[in-house]
Order: structure tokens, then C-alpha cells, then sequence
């Protein structure tokens, strides 16, 4: 009979070398086809087999949420986020300044999570199309990752994972669910689909520069659930400080036009982030809007520099954004009928000492509304800042539309 310590000794030989093989194959795919039925995924099928009872992640995520502790302002990436159902159980929780980034390799899903999304309210949730071997996340943007019962999916996790730690800032957690997979207590089904156990696992993420903190116990039976770290601790500190200093973004260059798209990409997460320093900042901007023929003229400037650069950075996206119909806000009725119409849409762009002039017109009349309903709620964003960005718009009647344009000057 093996003694306890050879066994321990054997396990240890076996995790080693699992792990030596996935290490030199990250060329090639760990497990290939795992991932065939999420490319062209049923949305509906899938909530049917994935929000159910029976499934223990399912039956226990009021635990497992309870269990994360997430803070009001966090930021959370649900990677593998399929029919969105911790991204849902995230935004709820989460305050005004939190937010939830939605990141799976199958564009239905992404679809799908931003109606159900819409349907319930939730406006603080993005989405991000993945690749196989990228999460695609921005570095320095992510406060918590969670990967539930999508880690066996990884078909390269060393890319992966390497992807998901320069996205983490500082002090962020990673909190991996998985499938318990031991030889003579698991299913059929687990020791058939799921291509390694926790000990695997775990070699793997650590390889990527993570430090396990915790693993938490007598909440789950046939999975786990274990707390990861950062290591490189001065790696993620530096990318932090560059991210802090003004004038700097994180993400690619959005006046390349790279990466733009429904869903949140580093573009558009650097767009987002121009956008909040804009909104924190909102009492140090003035704003005039005039109405011109078949649209509006509108100044938007600020005292300060720095505020100024952003305004005029901000524009300079949105103008690529509008020239190409890939919009932001999807949650809100009115943005998404302004790049549902772009191609009816003029917008020039005219940069001052202290800001941005633009005149945007259409022939159309429907869209000349639209327009100036859009004016209006920039003027109150300027106004109230986070509190008007929380809010959905409604569309313009149809009827003419009222003379209620007007300066807005917050010193």
C-alpha cells in the first residue's frame, strides 16, 4: 500500500507536470472545441439550463455574492458572463459609481445581457467581447475579476489569466468557482468535461502572478471557491500612477478608430473613464446650446486646463463614434436612437481656448429632434454630474419640438 507521503508526492508529480504541459502548449489550445457551443449560443436554452436549482452556483449565489463582499464602487469583471446572471446580481448591489464590465466570447450573450439588463433597470453594466486567448480588459481597471464555473474553458489560461492580471489594479481579487474534480467522488460528467482539479488549477493561476489569499470553506459541495491576489505588486502600483496623472488614459488610442464597437472594449473603456473624470468635474464646466436650423449649436468650455483637455478629447471620441454609429449608453433610449441614426447625422467639430464648439444637424427631422433632446440632457449632465448619468431619457414626441435650450454656468 503507498503511504500517505508518496501519495502526496505522486499528487504533487502529477499537478507539476499538468502544469509543464499547459505551460508549453499556450500555443495551442489546452482543450480544443470545449468551447463550440458557446460561438453560436441560444441565449434562452442556456438560461434554461443555467439559472436553475439544480445547478449549486445557481441555488447558492445570494452565498456566494455575500461572500465576494463587494464595495459600493467597485469595479467587477464577470468573465465568462454568459446569460448574465452574476452580472445582474453584481449591478444591483453595487452604488452609483460602481460598475459591472460583462466580458464572454459570444456576442448573443453580450446581446442578451444588455436587454435583460435594459429590462430591469441596470444601468451599470458594460459588455466586452473576448477572445479566446484575451480577456481584453484595460490595464489597471479592474478592483474584482469572478470566473465562474468558466475556468475549465480556458483553452489558453496562461494568455488568459496574463490578460486578466495587468487589467487588475492594486489590491484586486480574483475569485475563481470551479468544479470539484476528484477521481471516485465526482460525476461522469465532471471527470469527462473538466480537464484538471483544484491543485492544477491553482499552479496555473499562480504561474500568471497571482497569490492565493483564501479558499472559501462549507459554502459550496461541488465546487470551490478560492480568493486570488496579485503578486507584482510595483508592476500594478506603476500602472496605477501613470493611469493617475492628468491627461492620461488607459486603453487603445479611440482617435484610431481601433477596437470601437457595441461592447466595452480598452477603447471604449477609456472613453468611459474620460466621461466620469468629465462628470466629477462638472461644476467646473459651462455650457451654452443654441438652436440653429435642423439642430443646435453647442458650447461646452471650463477655466480649468485640464477639464478643458478632457471636454475636448471626450468630443473628439464621440465625433469617431458617431462617424461609425458604435454608440455608448445602450441602456438609455435616447443615445440609442442617436446612433441608431447616425448616418443622418453632420457634426463639426470646432476646438476653442477652453473647450469644444460643435454644430450637429440632420435633414431629418425626426433626427433634428433627436438632437436637440441630446443637447439638452449633456446641459443636465453638466448640471448634476453622476446623478443625471443614472438616468434613461425618453424619447422626443413627435411634435415640434419646445424652445427649452438655455445656457448652463456652474462656477
Amino acid at each position: 500500500m503507498t503511504c500517505l507521503s508518496d501519495r502526496r508526492t505522486l499528487l504533487l508529480f502529477m499537478c507539476l507536470t499538468s502544469l509543464s504541459a499547459s505551460l508549453t502548449a499556450q500555443e495551442k489550445s489546452v482543450r480544443p472545441g470545449i468551447n463550440d457551443t458557446f460561438r453560436d449560443p441560444d441565449p434562452k436554452q442556456f438560461t434554461e439550463r443555467f439559472e436553475i436549482e439544480s445547478r449549486e452556483v445557481f441555488a447558492k449565489r445570494a452565498e456566494i455574492l455575500k461572500a465576494i463582499g463587494l464595495k459600493p464602487t467597485d469595479v467587477v469583471a464577470d468573465i465568462g458572463a454568459g446569460t448574465g446572471l452574476f452580472t445582474r446580481l453584481f449591478a444591483a448591489q453595487l452604488g452609483p459609481e460602481g460598475r459591472v464590465i460583462a466580458v464572454d466570447i459570444a456576442r448573443k450573450f453580450l446581446d442578451h445581457i444588455e436587454v435583460t439588463c435594459r429590462e430591469r433597470n441596470l444601468r451599470n453594466v458594460e459588455t466586452l467581447l473576448c477572445t479566446d486567448d484575451s480577456t481584453q480588459l484595460p490595464p489597471g481597471s479592474v478592483d474584482v475579476a469572478f470566473i465562474c464555473d468558466t475556468y475549465h474553458h480556458f483553452e489558453f489560461p496562461q494568455k488568459t489569466m496574463t490578460s486578466l492580471r495587468k487589467a487588475m489594479k492594486p489590491g484586486g481579487r480574483v475569485i475563481v468557482v470551479d468544479f470539484r474534480r476528484v477521481e471516485g467522488e465526482s460525476t461522469e460528467w465532471t471527470m469527462n468535461h473538466v480537464r484538471a482539479g483544484q491543485e492544477v488549477f491553482e499552479a496555473e493561476i499562480t504561474e500568471a502572478g497571482f497569490r492565493r489569499v483564501n479558499e472559501v470553506q462549507g459554502l459550496l459541495k461541488e465546487n470551490y471557491m478560492l480568493v486570488f491576489t496579485t503578486t507584482d505588486e510595483s508592476v500594478d502600483n506603476k500602472q496605477q500612477q501613470k493611469a493617475d496623472q492628468p491627461g492620461t488614459t488607459v486603453g487603445t488610442d479611440r482617435r484610431k478608430g481601433k477596437g470601437m464597437g457595441r461592447g466595452m472594449n480598452a477603447a471604449m473603456a477609456s472613453d468611459m473613464e474620460v466621461f466620469h473624470y468629465l462628470l466629477n468635474h462638472h461644476t467646473e464646466i459651462r455650457r451654452k446650446v443654441v438652436a440653429v436650423e435642423n439642430g443646435v449649436e453647442t458650447l461646452t468650455e471650463s477655466d480649468n486646463a485640464d477639464v478643458t483637455g478632457k471636454i475636448q478629447e471626450h468630443v473628439a471620441a464621440m465625433q469617431v463614434r458617431m462617424k461609425n454609429g458604435r454608440g455608448l449608453r445602450f441602456w438609455d433610449p435616447l443615445f440609442a436612437a442617436i446612433f441608431d441614426h447616425y448616418e443622418a447625422i453632420e457634426m463639426q467639430v470646432e476646438n476653442t481656448a477652453h473647450g469644444v464648439r460643435v454644430i450637429e444637424t440632420s435633414k431629418t427631422p425626426a433626427v433634428a429632434m433627436l438632437i436637440r433632446a441630446h443637447a439638452e440632457v449633456v446641459t443636465k449632465f453638466v448640471e448634476r454630474g453622476f446623478d443625471e448619468a443614472h438616468e434613461s431619457h425618453p424619447l422626443p414626441t413627435t411634435a415640434a419640438p419646445t424652445q427649452r435650450y438655455r445656457s448652463c454656468s456652474i462656477p
